[in-house]
């Protein structure tokens, strides 16, 4: 065999593995979209955005930091953004979009989605024995992308650096793109303003640092 036929082979063979890994994941994310009956449109298009918005803003955060985090690591907070808010699954719709504000108890409610989404996760995933991504980080996106930079958000009130990257990256995300959609109970803001939200909660609800990196690449 001619070393040029070795090296085809082993490209060949390489992207055999990439392109089995990236079926398994998407089979993956399927199966978990699928098993917690997400198929609104509106909602499938958030979660679309979510996920793209995702993309940029943690390519954006490596490419600042030396590419400091790892590929699996990456692929992972980008796939897994779309269950971000799975928990929502098991939520009456009548609270889920309720127009006008919610009263206490229902807050309270809405508030236990991260942790129906956690134990949906874990209970979806647990006879699945090989995936290229680390469900570890899906579990932190759901459990943590309510939790704000200043310690006031929920479920548990952990600030600052305690919340993980790949929550803080979905959380100022996730919210940019619900600013900028219409739902039964609001009105779609423009990008101006949904910008000057953003930034008003720099160090607020969000990650500063995070703040400036969307800022400048939406």
């Amino acid at each position: 065999m001619g070393i040029n036929n070795y090296a085809y082979e082993q490209n060949s063979v390489h992207d055999w593995i990439i392109t089995y890994k990236k079926n398994s994941e998407k089979q993956l994310i399927d199966y978990l979209t699928e098993v917690c009956e997400i198929q609104d449109i509106e909602i499938m298009e958030h979660l679309t955005n979510v996920q793209e918005l995702t993309r940029l803003l943690t390519e954006a955060y490596n490419n600042k930091n030396n590419r400091m985090l790892d590929d699996n690591f990456l692929e992972s907070i980008i796939q897994f953004s779309i269950l971000h808010d799975i928990g929502k699954s098991r939520i009456p719709e009548i609270i889920v979009n309720k127009p006008g504000r919610l009263n206490e108890f229902e807050r309270k409610i809405i508030e236990m989605h991260p942790l129906l989404g956690v134990a949906i996760l874990k209970e979806k995933t647990a006879n699945i024995h090989y995936s290229s991504l680390d469900l570890n980080v899906a579990e932190r996106i759901i459990l943590y992308h309510h939790e704000k930079w200043d310690g006031t958000g929920y479920p548990y009130k952990i600030k600052g650096n305690d919340i993980p990257l790949e929550a803080r990256i979905v959380a100022i995300v996730d919210v940019y793109d619900a600013l900028t959609a219409e739902r039964p109970y609001k009105r779609a803001w423009s990008k101006r303003e949904a910008r000057q939200y953003i930034f008003e909660q720099r160090g607020k609800h969000f990650d500063p640092n995070l703040v400036d990196l969307l800022l400048e690449i939406i």
